[in-house]
């Protein structure tokens, strides 16, 4: 049975033995409200067949009259460190997004991720499409069904290593969404000092990723299969692009409940990130639908059972 607590400073719920941790942080009261409503659900599916423990951190893990406060983007770097004074037993943890929703076949990514390595899902190779298309195409859909005034030409389909540029760090070959990122708890000393190794400003203040993608592609790292972070606004472009005339009525479309479900059947983790239309599909409580839950067991019982390939001659709809 597992134990839940609730305090005004974070949301814990795991069985006894748990050493492996979800762990996000959701840091406003809106935040917090919309991971639970939207998210934790899946998050607990998951977590109770793999004997998982999830942590909520729902408010600032450093006072904001510190000079090293940066917003939460960055604090969840400090999370570890926090979950392991709060969970002893903790061994390793996933960093996750509090906009993510997890699929019903998902598999369990502890398994996936090698021990002493960060794990990572890139967002340049192992796409299911090509990279550049799937932007263009967000870019285009955006321009042509949200507002007019979208720009076709925009950062958006920009070279990402130019911020590292930027900042005067060397690009690294790969980039990922730091909305996953799984580490041993031996490593979570490693993470808080990088958090503290960057001065408060607001040039480096609403934006941790370029930082994190350095330190960690400079540092032991395993690239996570697509799967594991599915991006939204992508899966949306390149499969359903008829979603785009829906505007912010998304959220409450059947249609895009259905397309979202389905993305969630080949996906691991599936991340609303951002702050356009596309993201509001994260309101749509898809994952509670009683035909989805009872499809995942036989669906899982079929796929795993012996067939013999046997005919049965010609079968039509009529002999059903």
């Amino acid at each position: 049975m597992n134990k839940i607590i609730e305090t005004d400073d974070y949301f814990l719920e795991a069985g006894e033995n748990a050493s492996h941790f979800l762990v996000t942080t959701a840091m406003t009261e809106k935040h917090y409200a919309n991971w639970f409503l939207y998210s934790l659900s899946s998050w607990r599916v998951y977590a109770r067949r793999y004997g998982l423990g999830i942590l909520c951190f729902k408010r600032d893990l450093i006072d904001r009259s510190s000079p090293a406060y940066k917003n939460g983007s960055w604090q969840k770097m400090l999370a570890p460190m926090i979950a392991h004074n709060l969970v002893p037993n903790i061994s390793r943890v996933c960093l996750i997004d509090s906009d993510i929703v997890v699929g019903p076949f998902a598999a369990n990514i502890f398994e996936h991720a090698p021990e002493g390595f960060y794990s990572v899902v890139s967002l340049i190779n192992n796409l299911p499409f090509p990279e550049a298309l799937v932007l263009r195409r967000i870019a285009f859909f955006r321009n042509k069904y949200y507002s007019n005034s979208y720009p076709l030409d925009s950062f958006l389909l920009g070279d990402p290593f130019d911020e590292f540029r930027d900042l005067g760090l060397e690009p690294p070959e790969n980039y990922f969404c730091a909305g996953v990122v799984v580490l041993d708890i031996s490593m979570a000393g490693q993470m808080r000092d990088w958090y503290f190794s960057v001065e408060s400003s607001k040039d480096f203040d609403a934006w941790e990723q370029t930082h994190l993608n350095y330190w960690i592609q400079n540092s032991k790292h395993y690239w996570l299969p697509y799967e594991f972070q599915a991006i939204w606004k992508y899966e949306m472009a390149w499969k359903y692009p008829f979603l785009y005339s829906l505007g912010e009525s998304i959220q409450s479309s059947e249609l895009a409940g259905k397309c979202i479900r389905a993305s969630l059947w080949n996906s691991h983790f599936l991340h609303f990130a951002g702050s356009w239309h596309e993201s509001l599909g994260w309101k749509q409580s898809v994952i509670n639908l009683p035909e989805l839950d009872d499809n995942v067991d036989n669906l899982s019982s079929f796929l795993s059972a012996e067939v013999t390939g046997a005919k049965k001659g010609k079968i039509t709809p009529e002999c059903m």
